[in-house]
């Protein structure tokens, strides 16, 4: 579970004919919890650094257009000089430690 959600974006995923927003969080402060899926779901948590996920994207193995923006997002919030407190190398100390498994894996669910 995270201790913070932070509101990066409110977006329109397809404005053309859905007027759904999607709002993109980047959640901080994790600490371990016990899955409480429904019956039917399968939820495999799986880290990556960074620079994997630059990679997987360039390689177009991450081609789902919100996770991509999700993660653009975050990078801009990072840059901006919001320091993430628990991290220390060069793309976790600009805040991707826990920011990209958190926005893959559970986009949605807050």
């Amino acid at each position: 579970m995270a201790r913070e959600f932070i509101e990066l974006a409110q977006v329109y995923i397809i404005p053309a004919y859905s007027d759904e927003k999607i709002r993109v969080y980047l959640a901080r402060g994790f600490s371990p919890s016990r899955q409480n899926l429904d019956q039917d779901e399968i939820l495999q948590v799986v880290k990556h650094t960074f620079d994997e996920v630059l990679m997987m994207i360039g390689q177009g193995l991450l081609t789902d257009a919100l996770t991509i923006l999700s993660i653009q997002h975050a990078h801009m919030y990072i840059q901006k000089g919001q320091q993430m407190r628990s991290c220390s190398q060069k793309w976790t100390r600009m805040g991707f430690c826990n920011v990209v498994k958190q926005i893959l894996v559970r986009r949605f669910d807050l």
